[in-house]
C-alpha cells in the first residue's frame, strides 16, 4: 500500500503544471499496476502451497471471490452515500455541505477499526486455528468499541465556537448535531471492521455482501421516510439505523458460523492479554 501511495504522488509530481483529471486516472493506474506486480511477485514465492490446485480452479474461485467483495464494496458505498443524494434533493447543497462535514470527520474514527482489521484478517486467513481466530475476533470487537467510544467523547465535548471558527460559518455548529445523531452507530459500526475481517479470512465473502445489501435497503427505506422531514436528524438516525442492521446480521452469522454465545461480548479483564500476545508476535514477525 505504501508503495502504491509512494507511486501515485511521484507521478502526480512529476506532471506538476501538466496535471489534470486524466493525470490522475493515470498516476492512479500506474499505482495499481506496481501493486499488482509486487503482490504478484511475492504470491509466486509462496507457489508451493497452490500448486494443487489446477488454473482452472484458482481463476474460478478468484473471480468467485472477487465478484462479492467488489459488489460488497460497491453496495457500501452506495449505502454510506445515498444519503447525501437525498440531502441535497430535499434540502440543498448549504445543509448536505454541513452534513457531509460531520459524517467525513466522524467516519474518522473508524481508521482505526480497520488498521487493526487489516492485521486480523492476514492472521485469521493464515492460521487452522478456528478458535483462535474466534476468541481473537471477539476481543479485537471490544477493543475496537471501547476505543471508538473513547474517540467519540472528545468531539462530543469541543464547543459548538470551536467547529464555526474552524469552518467559518455559522451553520457549522450543527455538525454536533450531527455527531450526536451518528454516535451510537458508529461506535458500534467499528465492529463491523472486524466482523467483515473474520467473514472474509474464513472464506465467507458472500456473507459481507449480504450484510452490506441489507445495510442499503435500510439507508434507502429510512432515507426516504425520515431525511425529508427531519433533515440531519432524519439523515443521522437513517446512517445509524443501517449501520446497527449491518452489524447485527453479520454478529448473527458470525455467531452462527463460530458457535459463539452473545455472552461472549461482554468486557473481561482477560480480553487484552490474547491481544498483547497477538502484537508481540506480529512485532517479532516484522523485524
Amino acid at each position: 500500500v505504501l508503495v502504491q501511495l509512494l507511486v501515485f504522488y511521484f507521478i502526480l509530481q512529476w506532471m506538476g503544471e501538466r496535471s489534470s483529471v486524466m493525470s490522475f486516472i493515470k498516476a492512479l493506474y500506474a499505482s495499481y499496476l506496481v501493486s499488482f506486480v509486487l503482490s504478484s511477485m511475492f504470491l509466486l514465492k509462496k507457489k508451493e502451497h497452490i500448486v494443487s490446485r489446477s488454473f482452472a480452479a484458482v481463476t474460478k474461485s478468484l473471480f468467485s471471490y472477487g465478484f462479492y467483495v467488489q459488489a460488497g464494496g460497491l453496495i457500501q458505498l452506495l449505502n454510506f452515500r445515498f444519503s447525501y443524494y437525498l440531502m441535497e434533493k430535499f434540502h440543498g447543497t448549504s445543509v448536505l455541505g454541513v452534513y457531509s462535514t460531520g459524517i467525513s470527520l466522524i467516519e474518522g474514527l473508524w481508521i482505526i477499526s480497520r488498521s487493526i482489521s487489516l492485521v486480523l484478517y492476514a492472521r485469521i486467513s493464515n492460521t487452522d486455528d478456528t478458535d483462535l481466530a474466534r476468541l481473537l475476533t471477539i476481543r479485537l470487537i471490544k477493543f475496537a468499541f471501547i476505543i471508538t467510544a473513547v474517540c467519540l467523547v472528545p468531539l462530543l465535548l469541543i464547543p459548538t465556537d470551536v467547529y464555526v471558527e474552524i469552518f467559518n460559518g455559522e451553520e457549522f455548529g450543527e455538525i454536533k448535531s450531527v455527531f450526536l445523531y451518528l454516535g451510537i452507530g458508529t461506535v458500534m459500526f467499528s465492529a463491523s471492521a472486524m466482523l467483515s475481517a473474520y467473514l472474509s479470512g474464513t472464506g465467507q465473502f458472500q456473507v459481507n455482501t449480504k450484510a452490506s445489501f441489507i445495510g442499503l435497503i435500510a439507508t434507502v427505506v429510512l432515507g426516504f421516510w425520515l431525511i425529508p422531514t427531519y433533515e440531519m436528524l432524519g439523515a443521522g438516525l437513517t446512517a445509524s439505523a443501517s449501520y446497527l442492521i449491518t452489524v447485527f446480521y453479520q454478529g448473527y452469522q458470525f455467531c452462527k458460523l463460530s458457535h459463539t454465545k452473545l455472552g461472549e461480548f461482554i468486557p473481561q479483564k482477560g480480553d487484552f492479554q490474547l491481544i498483547q500476545n497477538e502484537i508481540r508476535t506480529y512485532l517479532l514477525r516484522a523485524r
